[in-house]
């Protein structure tokens, strides 16, 4: 029977971990020879820091480090629970994590972007302390997401989401699953939770989920170190739906109890609503949808992708203020975004880091990398993408790639590896991927919902647009001609237009090109061709904010900075937000 004092801490199922760690950089690769994950190893050199946070802003001489760097933090006896089961939630750590519990090496995560556990209980001592140490590694690799070198993003390193003590009973509610679907003015929830058992004995009790008062119960069993699904399903008679205009949510309540009564328990959020592709039409609760997004990187000035929930709705504010009703990302965004998007009404299309895998403008890709390997990643990735995300209404689309050479056979068979993985997992959203180059050779877009694709004209693509003189005969014109060439190509499936937009140096003014009044004109051409093909059902502004780039990386500023935004890095309007505004609006 679970102690009173056991019982009362699992009311508190997780506690976040910020306080009390120490960091040392490595970069002459001492640490494995001399064992630094070892409890009896002297940290008294190294740094105290706060979690989470980025280890480029630890001190100017970070900025940009790629390698090595170890995190250990003392767990004390009084965090030990006895008769519990604990593990630690890794939110995100950028980008090889290995982690040891008091000497024992507990678990390893490849998949940069996404979370990962480790269990404590196997390897800790009642009422003896425990060193956590995580060895880090943010090196660019080919046999590592995103699949190749030259990448844009800075490849920030370290503890990037918080970590957190989470403490159940042995066996314990694992994940919940919830697909909401609309049936006349209510809804039918389907729900599949994952019950994990750590005990030697099996398992005997029930599952049980409530929404609004309505609730569905079923038995379970589970045996020793299994982990069982148990599907539940209930209806609502009466049930909002969920749209950028009116983002209602709903909470399911989980529990798991045994014959003593409840002893997990979880509340996730949820919203009801359909999406579909019909013919040229986006659907979205059965309307069509024309999408104004903006792709955008979670940056922020001294805090690169680590921030607070004031910083990230107030961003996600002005974004919705533009007119935007969708954000796509290039990397799985942080839990703190999607709950935000959800609550306000943005749409998200969610993608797998899979960005310029050999991508032929780029320089050959070493011999002992030219393989598919980087695909198993990928879809691993896809996999922990959809468990994560799956229960976001705001979560529209899922990608499974940026600007990869996947017009030749090997592209092909991996995204139509990956498309067929995501319809399988989930069938109820759009997927597609994102493609830049031969885009009528693109076979595998006859397993996408919608076919996505960036453009460049004036810029990249065909002639260069030197001034505003030139904006309608290299910009607006080819564009729209190659909207209504691919619309010829792909005459049953909807086309979205995923990136588009030019440099816009802040505060420079004029008819020259990169200045902030040529990329508002830009932006303004761009969008009008958009409008001007109807078998278009919208386009994606690059990009939201100005960006770092990652050191070594140019794109035609002769800096480490990307300003391809609408708003500076710090968020002030440039003159393209006032043309995207008088767009939108």
């Amino acid at each position: 029977m679970l102690s009173l004092a056991l019982t009362a801490l699992l009311a508190v199922r997780s506690v976040p971990l910020s306080q009390g760690w120490l960091f040392q950089p490595d970069p002459l690769a001492k640490g494995d020879a001399q064992e630094w994950w070892t409890p009896g190893f002297d940290r008294s050199g190294w740094r105290p820091v706060a979690v989470p946070s980025a280890w480029d802003f630890y001190d100017p001489v970070m900025d940009g480090y790629e390698g090595v760097g170890w995190y250990a933090l003392r767990l004390s006896p009084q965090q030990m629970r006895p008769g519990s089961w604990q593990r630690l939630l890794f939110g995100r750590v950028h980008h090889k994590a290995t982690v040891w519990i008091d000497g024992h090496r507990a678990g390893e995560n490849l998949t940069g972007y996404l979370p990962f556990e480790v269990p404590i209980t196997p390897h800790v001592s009642p009422g003896k302390p425990a060193w956590v140490v995580v060895r880090v590694d943010n090196e660019v690799r080919y046999d590592r997401l995103p699949g190749t070198t030259p990448v844009e993003w800075v490849q920030y390193g370290g503890l990037l989401q918080p970590v957190e003590l989470v403490t159940t009973s042995r066996t314990y509610l694992a994940h919940a699953a919830i697909r909401a679907a609309p049936l006349g003015d209510g809804a039918t929830v389907a729900v599949e939770v994952e019950v994990a058992g750590t005990v030697e004995t099996p398992f005997t009790g029930r599952v049980r989920v409530e929404v609004e008062k309505t609730a569905a119960e079923a038995e379970v069993r589970v045996d020793p170190g299994a982990t069982v699904r148990v599907p539940l399903a209930l209806r609502l008679p009466h049930a909002r739906r969920w749209s950028p205009d009116s983002p209602a949510l709903y909470e399911a309540k989980l529990e798991l109890l045994d014959a003593r009564g409840t002893i997990d328990t979880l509340r996730e959020p949820f919203g009801v609503r359909t999406v579909e592709a019909r013919g040229r039409q986006i659907l979205l609760n059965g309307t069509p949808l024309h999408i104004r997004g903006v792709n955008r990187y979670d940056e922020f000035p001294g805090r690169g992708p680590v921030a607070d929930a004031a910083s990230i709705r107030g961003d996600l504010a002005a974004v919705k203020g533009m007119g935007a009703n969708l954000i796509r990302v290039h990397y799985p965004q942080s839990p703190l975004t999607l709950r935000l998007a959800d609550e306000m009404g943005l749409i998200l299309m969610e993608e797998v880091p899979l960005n310029w895998w050999r991508a032929p403008w780029h320089r050959p890709v070493p011999p002992e990398f030219d393989n598919d390997a980087i695909v198993g990643l990928a879809e691993s990735a896809l996999e922990q993408l959809i468990r994560r995300d799956g229960n976001h209404p705001s979560v529209l689309i899922w990608s499974m790639a940026n600007e990869c050479e996947t017009s030749d056979a090997r592209g092909t068979a991996a995204m139509e590896r990956l498309l067929r993985r995501a319809r399988a997992l989930d069938p109820t959203r759009l997927i597609t991927y994102v493609a830049n180059r031969k885009l009528e050779e693109n076979r595998a877009f006859a397993l996408a919902d919608l076919v996505a694709f960036n453009l460049y004209y004036g810029m990249w693509d065909g002639d260069v647009a030197e001034d505003l003189s030139q904006v309608e005969a290299r910009v607006h014109a080819p564009t729209r001609a190659r909207l209504e060439a691919l619309a010829r190509s792909y005459p049953d499936k909807p086309l979205l237009l995923t990136e588009f937009g030019t440099i816009g140096v802040p505060g420079s003014k004029g008819d020259l090109r990169f200045s902030e009044t040529y990329q508002a004109a830009y932006l303004d051409a761009v969008w009008q061709a958009v409008q001007e093909v109807p078998a278009v059902s919208g386009a994606i502004v690059w990009s939201w904010a100005d960006y770092r780039h990652r050191k070594g990386f140019e794109n035609d500023f002769p800096a480490f900075f990307g300003p391809f935004g609408v708003v500076t890095l710090d968020r002030r309007p440039k003159a393209a937000y006032a043309a995207l505004h008088a767009r939108w609006h």
